[in-house]
């Protein structure tokens, strides 16, 4: 299956890999930021490349500076999580803390990483199974449901991929029963035409438009 991710996504994926492959380190959004947090802040120390990007991406007060300043600007843990915070929708670490108490779904967060890695079948059989995931939110600040996820727009950033069979993945989603004009909390909340029409991701694949449509095809789409 040709999985197409922008680098940054990629690296974004692999600096944190140990962590988000290992998720019974973990059993709320707030355990797993706190682990993000604290693994971005070991790889500055190593003035890590991939590190110092996302700092560069996320820092309020460093964002698009060039990458080799910020091992001399005295940065620290707290920055750290200042960054993982903005990367993950909240305004600021302690809001991170007091709003990400959220327990994980192993069937939501399942079906998301069977959608973002193109399989199909796994992701239709488990819908089968649990279709309640069609109607269940993210847990992570953006709320956005599973249908969201083909737009690779808003939600965290490691899970932006786009495989190739993704416009046959979304006929199937909406076939079961997905809801396109599902609410979320995406930029304070945005339609599905949109994240798609302001996404890179799927133009850059060619397939944005085929989403596009699909999406406006849908009989539940308004």
């Amino acid at each position: 299956m040709k999985i197409y991710r922008h680098l940054f996504v990629q690296n974004t994926l692999d600096l944190h890999n140990e962590i988000l492959n290992h998720p019974a380190h973990y059993s709320t959004v707030k355990e797993q930021l706190i682990l993000i947090a604290d693994n971005l802040y070991f790889n500055l120390k190593k003035r890590n490349p991939i590190a110092l990007k996302v700092i560069e991406t996320f820092h309020p007060e460093y964002h698009d500076r060039i990458s080799s300043e910020i091992p001399n600007a005295g940065l620290g843990r707290e920055d750290c999580q200042l960054v993982i915070a903005k990367e993950y929708g909240y305004q600021n670490w302690e809001a991170a803390l007091s709003e990400s108490d959220l327990p994980f779904d192993k069937n939501l967060e399942q079906a998301i990483d069977f959608l973002v890695s193109g399989k199909k079948e796994e992701l239709n059989k488990l819908i089968k199974e649990n279709p309640d995931v069609l109607d269940q939110h993210s847990p992570y600040w953006h709320s956005a449901g599973l249908i969201h996820y083909i737009a690779s727009n808003g939600v965290e950033i490691w899970r932006q991929s786009v495989p190739e069979n993704l416009v046959e993945i979304t006929d199937m989603l909406l076939q079961l029963g997905a809801n396109p004009n599902m609410p979320n909390n995406i930029y304070g909340g945005s339609n599905l035409i949109n994240l798609i029409e302001t996404s890179s991701h799927p133009h850059q694949v060619g397939i944005a438009q085929d989403l596009i449509k699909m999406v406006k095809s849908s009989q539940h789409y308004r």
